[in-house]
């Protein structure tokens, strides 16, 4: 899969802006792909990047329920914290029923539960289902109009809905059945890929990531959404944060969003709840989350607990030892999304952040080595191999590479200090 910027082709939309209908586009960039080209087009009117053709999001259908997709997805693909992160910034807290409307596996509606609110989550593909058995949630397979029209009159104080506005073919329609839900005082919630991101001096990783060819018909631009927003006469703020767009709506006066307010111990404490389920890949791909932002937020007490339960559930559930791994067979394979049983995708982040832990409270700078060499190793296999799901690792590549050269100075230093 290559993209290209650089475009001689004054070539014409088929369709009209997929979110605000105008027809004056220009070609913006090209997807090449075996499976057939992508065109995306920026639209002058509104400022958002849309798919040109009838079917360009036509992924999802080819995903078999016990797909690799899904083990990736649980491993290490949702951005948990990302998904809860514009939840949490509404100061003061919201509080009620909530809906998540393409809920995917059911985090969201997981923890809106479990802080004793009630919810329901709206997930028509086949992994709503296997997190309704995982999660116990409530997520029902049907799409958000067929949910409409059997509940005509239901709303809610919270209506969520996490990436998924770039999958459907008529955002706005989307986005009016959204706030049909929005209940008297009720805030709408909105997260989508950021058109920022969308460059030729983009990161590989994250211009892949927005782009998702053959999963997202658009990328709407935040003048859009609020626009589309405001016709309702919902009080909109808009704030892009990294690479993704937030968008918070509301009919409550008072409230105050900031993404910098995040709450990590509520969410550390909700990852612990969940991170003894019985499904090897659910629980390691939580415990691997939870040992990493236990590091990063310097709360080592559950950082220690939490990579000791890694640490012995990689090597029952895995037979890898994340001190002494052996990856090779890893490496060698060049097929994305394989291998998942054998080696999950939250491996390369064990590795680096273990490799921290091993150094700070043991002082093993072997160890540390070891595990740093393995990690890049491994985060770079799956940036090369699995492109499209690699940006997490493309963010952390540059730290690992830096930790490795640290690491192989202290282990230089700690041996010449047992020889004197």
């Amino acid at each position: 899969m290559e993209i290209e910027f650089d475009l001689k082709d004054k070539m014409s939309a088929v369709e009209s802006c997929r979110v605000c209908r105008s027809t004056n586009s220009s070609l913006y960039l090209i997807v090449r792909r075996a499976e057939g080209d992508l065109n995306l087009f920026s639209c002058h009117a509104c400022g958002s990047l849309y798919f040109d053709g009838q079917s360009p999001a036509s992924a999802y259908a080819d995903i078999a329920p016990n797909s690799a997709f899904w083990l990736d997805y649980v491993q290490a693909g949702a951005g948990i914290s990302s998904m809860l992160e514009p939840l949490l910034a509404v100061a003061p807290h919201l509080r009620g029923s909530l809906i998540d409307v393409g809920s995917g596996f059911g985090f969201v509606v997981d923890f809106w539960r479990r802080l004793g609110n009630t919810a329901i989550g709206l997930e028509p593909s086949s992994y709503g289902e296997l997190g309704r058995q995982l999660l116990g949630v409530d997520n029902r397979s049907i799409d958000l109009e067929t949910f409409r029209t059997e509940n005509p009159k239901e709303t809610f104080d919270v209506v969520f809905s996490s990436e998924v506005i770039e999958h459907t073919a008529s955002p706005k329609n989307f986005l009016d059945g959204l706030v049909s839900l929005v209940g008297e005082s009720g805030t709408l919630i909105l997260t989508t890929p950021s058109p920022s991101v969308v460059s030729s001096t983009a990161n590989p990783s994250e211009l892949l990531s927005a782009l998702s060819p053959g999963f997202h018909y658009c990328i709407i631009s935040p003048t859009a959404l609020k626009s589309m927003l405001e016709e309702h006469g919902l009080e909109v703020t808009v704030a892009t944060h990294g690479v993704q767009t937030y968008v918070w709506a509301t009919r409550t006066r008072g409230l105050t969003f900031s993404t910098d307010r995040f709450d990590w111990p509520m969410y550390l404490a909700y990852l612990e709840q969940i991170s003894d389920t019985p499904d090897r890949h659910l629980s390691s791909g939580v415990l691997c989350r939870l040992f990493k932002d236990s590091l990063n937020t310097r709360d080592f007490e559950r950082a220690t607990s939490s990579y000791a339960k890694l640490s012995k559930l990689a090597r029952s559930a895995y037979g890898i030892s994340l001190e002494s791994p052996e990856i090779s067979s890893l490496l060698e394979n060049k097929q994305p999304m394989t291998l998942l049983d054998q080696y999950p995708s939250w491996l390369g982040n064990a590795l680096l952040f273990g490799a921290l832990h091993v150094g700070f409270t043991r002082g093993d700078y072997r160890t540390k080595v070891r595990m740093l060499d393995a990690a890049i190793r491994v985060l770079e296999r799956r940036v090369e191999v699995e492109r499209q799901f690699g940006q997490e690792a493309a963010h952390f590549l540059p730290f690992a590479r830096e930790q490795y050269i640290i690491s192989l100075r202290e282990s230089l230093e700690s041996d010449a200090s047992r020889h004197q």
